[in-house]
């Protein structure tokens, strides 16, 4: 009966807890490098912006992503946000169909990845 009433996590309605899940456990940075390619300077992750329009190949450095704050902001372009506003500009989604996306190809890799670092090493 309980399995009757669940629904695939692509079916179920949107709610503000689903994204502030997607915020706190998804590495932004392991999303942003499916779009380009990112170099660590000290705390930060900086490449270039796949979301500005006017991004040339002499403009290098131009995204900077945190993954502390959790966060990315575009010099040029002036794009910023979290996760999901990086997904939803990138992938060209809406905020629902974003957090569905995250959701099936992030986070479950997210909390796949906690479970092995707290398992004992033989």
């Amino acid at each position: 009966i309980l399995s009757s009433r669940m629904q695939d996590v692509s079916e179920q309605p949107f709610d503000l807890r689903r994204s502030r899940r997607i915020v706190r456990h998804v590495a932004i940075v392991k999303v942003v490098k499916h779009y380009v390619k990112l170099s660590k300077r000290g705390p930060l992750f900086i490449g270039g912006c796949p979301l500005s329009r006017h991004h040339t190949k002499t403009k290098k450095g131009l995204l900077v992503v945190s993954p502390e704050q959790r966060e990315f902001y575009c010099f040029v372009c002036g794009h910023s946000g979290s996760v999901i506003s990086f997904i939803m500009k990138a992938a060209g989604l809406s905020f629902g169909d974003a957090v569905r996306h995250l959701e099936k190809n992030f986070l479950r890799l997210a909390f796949s990845t906690e479970l092995k670092k707290g398992m004992p090493k033989n």
